[in-house]
């Protein structure tokens, strides 16, 4: 009797002990990534929705788009130095924010205004003049 005791005992152990492993690995995997999150607005400061905003880093790229409040995140980032993120949007400039350091457990968050893109255009007529000829009278 001893010894089944000593079996349910082991048995609990080691159950609570590969369930607190199973649960505990997603939330250790959590802290090895950071956090970008990003909020675009226009120049009369207004959120702008719909803007394409690249994250470039070290590992590879990822694109969100804004949404309507303006605001786009980019979660599970790995830790490092170097990242890039760039917001485009037709009609606006093209704004780059780079030198970001991406720390695990850490959330960096910033907001960037996107001003009206000047609009240049060039229109170039070739031709003659048509002759007139007006008839004496």
């Amino acid at each position: 009797m001893v010894r089944t005791k000593q079996s349910r005992l082991l048995s609990l152990v080691v159950v609570v002990a590969i369930s607190t492993l199973t649960l505990a690995t997603p939330a250790l995997a959590q802290r090895d990534t950071g956090i970008i999150v990003v909020h675009a607005d226009g120049p009369d400061g207004e959120a702008l929705p719909g803007v394409e905003v690249v994250a470039k880093g070290p590992v590879g790229t990822q694109t969100q788009y804004t949404g309507l409040d303006g605001s786009a995140r980019f979660p599970g980032l790995y830790p490092g130095t170097g990242y890039q993120v760039t917001f485009t949007l037709n009609g606006f400039t093209t704004v780059v924010q780079e030198g970001l350091v991406v720390r695990a457990a850490r959330t960096i968050s910033f907001t960037v205004t996107l001003e009206l893109a000047s609009v240049e255009e060039t229109i170039n007529v070739f031709g003659e003049s048509p002759v007139v000829d007006c008839p004496a009278s």
